[in-house]
Protein backbone atom coordinates (compact mmCIF):
# COMPACT_ATOMS: atom_id res chain seq x y z
CA UNK A 1 0.00 0.00 0.00
CA UNK A 2 0.95 3.49 -0.08
CA UNK A 3 3.02 4.74 2.52
CA UNK A 4 -0.05 6.97 4.07
CA UNK A 5 -2.73 4.29 4.07
CA UNK A 6 -4.38 1.76 6.48
CA UNK A 7 -5.92 -0.54 4.41
CA UNK A 8 -4.28 -3.36 2.23
CA UNK A 9 -3.98 -3.14 -1.31
CA UNK A 10 -3.71 0.05 -2.10
CA UNK A 11 -1.04 -0.26 -4.56
CA UNK A 12 -2.94 -2.94 -6.48
CA UNK A 13 -5.89 -0.59 -7.64
CA UNK A 14 -3.53 1.43 -8.54
CA UNK A 15 -2.15 -0.37 -11.29
CA UNK A 16 0.94 -2.12 -9.30
CA UNK A 17 1.88 -6.01 -9.39
CA UNK A 18 4.55 -7.94 -6.73
CA UNK A 19 6.26 -8.80 -9.63
CA UNK A 20 6.50 -4.83 -10.71
CA UNK A 21 8.52 -3.78 -7.92
CA UNK A 22 9.91 -6.97 -5.88
CA UNK A 23 13.18 -8.51 -7.64
CA UNK A 24 12.77 -12.24 -8.75
CA UNK A 25 13.86 -15.08 -7.01
CA UNK A 26 14.01 -16.87 -3.64
CA UNK A 27 14.89 -19.98 -1.38
CA UNK A 28 11.91 -22.10 -2.67
CA UNK A 29 13.44 -21.62 -6.60
CA UNK A 30 16.25 -23.97 -5.08
CA UNK A 31 14.07 -26.87 -2.83
CA UNK A 32 11.67 -26.71 -6.44
CA UNK A 33 14.72 -28.07 -8.01
CA UNK A 34 15.48 -30.45 -5.92
CA UNK A 35 12.03 -31.87 -5.55
CA UNK A 36 11.62 -31.27 -1.39
CA UNK A 37 7.76 -31.03 -0.55
CA UNK A 38 6.95 -27.48 0.75
CA UNK A 39 4.39 -26.13 2.70
CA UNK A 40 4.45 -22.96 4.80
CA UNK A 41 2.10 -22.52 7.24
CA UNK A 42 0.93 -19.00 9.36
CA UNK A 43 -2.19 -17.03 10.57
CA UNK A 44 -4.56 -16.80 8.30
CA UNK A 45 -5.09 -12.87 8.46
CA UNK A 46 -1.64 -12.88 6.34
CA UNK A 47 -1.29 -16.27 4.92
CA UNK A 48 -0.82 -15.77 2.00
CA UNK A 49 -0.23 -12.30 1.19
CA UNK A 50 1.17 -10.77 -2.25
CA UNK A 51 4.78 -10.50 -0.60
CA UNK A 52 4.45 -14.29 0.07
CA UNK A 53 2.71 -15.07 -3.85
CA UNK A 54 5.88 -13.12 -5.00
CA UNK A 55 8.42 -15.84 -3.50
CA UNK A 56 6.30 -18.81 -3.47
CA UNK A 57 3.37 -21.15 -5.06
CA UNK A 58 0.18 -19.85 -3.53
CA UNK A 59 -0.39 -24.11 -3.15
CA UNK A 60 2.55 -24.17 -0.67
CA UNK A 61 0.61 -21.89 1.86
CA UNK A 62 -1.44 -23.19 4.50
CA UNK A 63 -3.51 -20.75 7.27
CA UNK A 64 -4.15 -21.29 10.83
CA UNK A 65 -6.79 -19.57 12.90
CA UNK A 66 -4.27 -20.58 16.14
CA UNK A 67 -0.77 -21.97 17.07
CA UNK A 68 -2.17 -24.63 18.12
CA UNK A 69 -3.97 -25.32 15.07
CA UNK A 70 -0.86 -24.66 12.88
CA UNK A 71 1.23 -27.08 14.61
CA UNK A 72 -1.05 -29.59 14.55
CA UNK A 73 -1.28 -29.28 11.16
CA UNK A 74 2.38 -29.05 10.29
CA UNK A 75 2.58 -32.23 12.58
CA UNK A 76 0.11 -34.21 10.92
CA UNK A 77 1.84 -33.38 7.13
CA UNK A 78 5.05 -34.64 8.70
CA UNK A 79 3.43 -37.79 9.29
CA UNK A 80 2.13 -38.40 6.44
CA UNK A 81 4.80 -37.30 4.51
CA UNK A 82 6.09 -39.47 1.49
CA UNK A 83 9.09 -37.16 0.25
CA UNK A 84 11.82 -34.88 1.51
CA UNK A 85 10.21 -32.06 3.21
CA UNK A 86 10.26 -28.57 4.08
CA UNK A 87 7.81 -27.35 6.76
CA UNK A 88 7.93 -23.56 7.95
CA UNK A 89 5.46 -21.97 10.09
CA UNK A 90 5.48 -18.13 11.44
CA UNK A 91 3.76 -17.13 14.17
CA UNK A 92 3.71 -13.40 15.16
CA UNK A 93 1.32 -13.22 18.27
CA UNK A 94 4.84 -12.46 20.42
CA UNK A 95 6.13 -9.85 17.94
CA UNK A 96 2.60 -7.87 17.69
CA UNK A 97 2.15 -7.80 21.52
CA UNK A 98 5.68 -6.39 21.99
CA UNK A 99 4.83 -3.65 19.42
CA UNK A 100 1.98 -2.93 21.80
CA UNK A 101 2.95 -3.31 25.13
CA UNK A 102 6.16 -3.37 24.81
CA UNK A 103 9.22 -5.95 25.73
CA UNK A 104 9.59 -7.11 28.99
CA UNK A 105 5.77 -6.27 29.28
CA UNK A 106 3.75 -8.66 31.33
CA UNK A 107 1.65 -8.77 28.16
CA UNK A 108 4.35 -10.07 26.05
CA UNK A 109 6.16 -12.22 28.75
CA UNK A 110 2.54 -14.18 29.12
CA UNK A 111 2.44 -14.81 25.30
CA UNK A 112 5.91 -15.78 24.75
CA UNK A 113 5.42 -18.49 27.97
CA UNK A 114 2.04 -20.05 26.18
CA UNK A 115 4.03 -19.96 22.90
CA UNK A 116 6.66 -22.20 23.92
CA UNK A 117 4.36 -24.89 26.25
CA UNK A 118 2.70 -25.09 22.40
CA UNK A 119 5.90 -25.88 20.60
CA UNK A 120 6.59 -28.17 24.17
CA UNK A 121 3.87 -29.72 22.90
CA UNK A 122 4.87 -30.40 19.28
CA UNK A 123 8.14 -32.11 20.62
CA UNK A 124 6.29 -35.02 21.95
CA UNK A 125 5.16 -37.97 20.00
CA UNK A 126 7.18 -39.90 16.80
CA UNK A 127 8.17 -38.01 13.84
CA UNK A 128 9.64 -39.53 10.40
CA UNK A 129 13.59 -40.50 10.65
CA UNK A 130 15.80 -37.14 10.14
CA UNK A 131 13.09 -34.99 11.31
CA UNK A 132 14.82 -31.74 12.43
CA UNK A 133 13.11 -29.05 14.14
CA UNK A 134 14.36 -25.45 14.03
CA UNK A 135 13.34 -22.87 15.89
CA UNK A 136 14.48 -18.90 15.28
CA UNK A 137 13.18 -15.19 14.69
CA UNK A 138 13.60 -12.68 12.21
CA UNK A 139 15.21 -9.74 14.85
CA UNK A 140 14.65 -8.97 17.48
CA UNK A 141 12.77 -5.90 19.56
CA UNK A 142 13.62 -2.91 21.93
CA UNK A 143 11.61 -0.38 23.98
CA UNK A 144 12.63 3.04 22.99
CA UNK A 145 12.94 5.97 25.89
CA UNK A 146 10.30 8.38 25.06
CA UNK A 147 12.52 11.21 26.18
CA UNK A 148 14.54 9.69 23.43
CA UNK A 149 12.50 9.61 20.88
CA UNK A 150 13.12 12.54 18.10
CA UNK A 151 10.58 13.69 15.46
CA UNK A 152 13.14 14.48 12.44
CA UNK A 153 11.17 16.85 10.85
CA UNK A 154 10.63 18.81 14.18
CA UNK A 155 14.19 19.47 14.99
CA UNK A 156 14.94 20.66 11.11
CA UNK A 157 11.49 22.06 10.14
CA UNK A 158 12.56 22.88 6.82
CA UNK A 159 13.71 19.63 5.96
CA UNK A 160 11.34 19.16 3.07
CA UNK A 161 13.79 21.74 1.08
CA UNK A 162 16.32 19.71 1.22
CA UNK A 163 15.02 16.27 -0.32
CA UNK A 164 13.98 15.15 -3.78
CA UNK A 165 10.41 15.46 -4.74
CA UNK A 166 8.24 12.48 -6.50
CA UNK A 167 6.31 12.96 -10.13
CA UNK A 168 3.83 15.06 -8.80
CA UNK A 169 5.50 17.31 -6.70
CA UNK A 170 5.75 16.13 -3.33
CA UNK A 171 9.09 15.60 -1.42
CA UNK A 172 10.10 12.46 -1.08
CA UNK A 173 10.02 12.12 3.19
CA UNK A 174 11.78 8.93 4.16
CA UNK A 175 12.27 5.36 3.73
CA UNK A 176 12.71 2.68 6.35
CA UNK A 177 11.40 3.22 10.09
CA UNK A 178 12.54 4.90 13.46
CA UNK A 179 15.28 2.91 13.75
CA UNK A 180 16.91 2.30 10.26
CA UNK A 181 15.58 5.99 8.29
CA UNK A 182 17.18 7.16 5.35
CA UNK A 183 16.12 10.24 3.42
CA UNK A 184 16.23 11.20 -0.09
CA UNK A 185 18.45 14.91 -0.23
CA UNK A 186 18.54 16.52 -3.53
CA UNK A 187 22.18 16.18 -4.80
CA UNK A 188 23.26 19.79 -4.08
CA UNK A 189 21.47 19.59 -0.71
CA UNK A 190 23.23 16.25 0.89
CA UNK A 191 26.13 17.17 2.35
CA UNK A 192 24.56 20.02 4.00
CA UNK A 193 21.82 17.86 5.40
CA UNK A 194 24.14 15.37 6.07
CA UNK A 195 26.73 18.10 8.62
CA UNK A 196 23.15 19.61 10.28
CA UNK A 197 21.74 15.79 10.96
CA UNK A 198 24.99 14.47 12.76
CA UNK A 199 24.98 18.17 15.02
CA UNK A 200 21.55 17.96 15.33
CA UNK A 201 21.49 14.21 16.23
CA UNK A 202 24.92 13.95 18.18
CA UNK A 203 24.77 11.29 20.67
CA UNK A 204 21.62 10.04 20.08
CA UNK A 205 22.19 8.53 16.44
CA UNK A 206 25.06 7.87 13.49
CA UNK A 207 24.37 9.67 10.35
CA UNK A 208 25.99 8.58 6.78
CA UNK A 209 26.28 8.51 3.38
CA UNK A 210 24.76 4.80 2.00
CA UNK A 211 27.95 4.33 0.70
CA UNK A 212 29.98 4.43 4.09
CA UNK A 213 27.04 2.29 5.69
CA UNK A 214 27.70 -0.11 2.57
CA UNK A 215 31.17 -0.52 3.24
CA UNK A 216 30.30 -1.41 6.39
CA UNK A 217 28.60 -4.02 5.37
CA UNK A 218 25.25 -2.83 6.66
CA UNK A 219 23.84 -3.20 3.41
CA UNK A 220 24.58 -6.77 2.27
CA UNK A 221 26.86 -7.53 -0.08
CA UNK A 222 28.60 -5.10 -2.27
CA UNK A 223 28.05 -3.38 -4.51
CA UNK A 224 24.77 -2.61 -3.84
CA UNK A 225 22.53 -2.53 -7.02
CA UNK A 226 21.38 0.82 -8.45
CA UNK A 227 17.86 0.24 -8.00
CA UNK A 228 18.21 -1.05 -4.23
CA UNK A 229 20.11 2.30 -3.76
CA UNK A 230 17.69 4.93 -5.18
CA UNK A 231 14.75 2.95 -3.13
CA UNK A 232 16.66 3.50 -0.11
CA UNK A 233 17.92 7.16 -0.41
CA UNK A 234 21.44 8.22 0.25
CA UNK A 235 20.99 9.08 3.54
CA UNK A 236 20.93 6.62 6.73
CA UNK A 237 20.28 7.47 10.30
CA UNK A 238 20.88 4.50 12.94
CA UNK A 239 19.67 5.82 16.13
CA UNK A 240 21.76 4.33 19.33
CA UNK A 241 20.14 2.11 21.74
CA UNK A 242 16.80 3.05 23.45
CA UNK A 243 16.43 6.00 20.60
CA UNK A 244 14.47 6.64 17.82
CA UNK A 245 14.39 9.55 15.09
CA UNK A 246 10.71 9.31 13.26
CA UNK A 247 9.26 11.61 10.80
CA UNK A 248 6.18 12.93 12.64
CA UNK A 249 3.14 13.85 10.41
CA UNK A 250 -0.07 12.55 11.90
CA UNK A 251 -2.46 10.01 10.95
CA UNK A 252 0.11 8.39 8.62
CA UNK A 253 3.31 9.07 10.24
CA UNK A 254 3.11 8.59 14.47
CA UNK A 255 4.86 7.34 17.24
CA UNK A 256 2.24 4.65 18.76
CA UNK A 257 4.83 2.10 19.70
CA UNK A 258 6.57 1.09 23.15
CA UNK A 259 9.20 -1.07 21.02
CA UNK A 260 10.40 -2.30 18.18
CA UNK A 261 13.05 -3.15 15.35
CA UNK A 262 15.09 -2.43 12.24
CA UNK A 263 18.50 -1.14 13.98
CA UNK A 264 21.71 -2.52 14.58
CA UNK A 265 21.65 -3.05 17.96
CA UNK A 266 22.52 -5.96 19.35
CA UNK A 267 18.89 -6.10 21.37
CA UNK A 268 17.40 -6.30 17.98
CA UNK A 269 19.87 -7.99 15.72
CA UNK A 270 20.47 -11.10 17.64
CA UNK A 271 18.21 -13.47 17.88
CA UNK A 272 18.14 -17.27 19.32
CA UNK A 273 18.92 -20.52 17.43
CA UNK A 274 17.30 -23.53 18.56
CA UNK A 275 18.13 -27.13 16.75
CA UNK A 276 16.32 -30.24 17.73
CA UNK A 277 16.16 -33.61 16.26
CA UNK A 278 12.56 -35.31 16.18
CA UNK A 279 13.17 -38.27 14.27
Amino acid sequence: SFSEDKEPGTLAAAGFTPSSILPPGSFFDALTRNAVDIELHGPNAFFPSPFGTRYADPSFFRGFTSLREGLGNVRASLTARVATTYRFLYADAYDVTCHQHGVGSNQADSVAQAMLDELCGLTEGSFPPRTLLVVSADHGQITDAPEKIIPINHIIPNITEYLKRDAIGNPIRFSGGRHHLFLHPRDSAREHLLAELRDKLAGAAEVAPLAELSQMGLLGPNPIPESYAERLGSLGILPHARHAVYWEEPPAFTNDEPSTHGGVTWQEMETPLLVLPLG
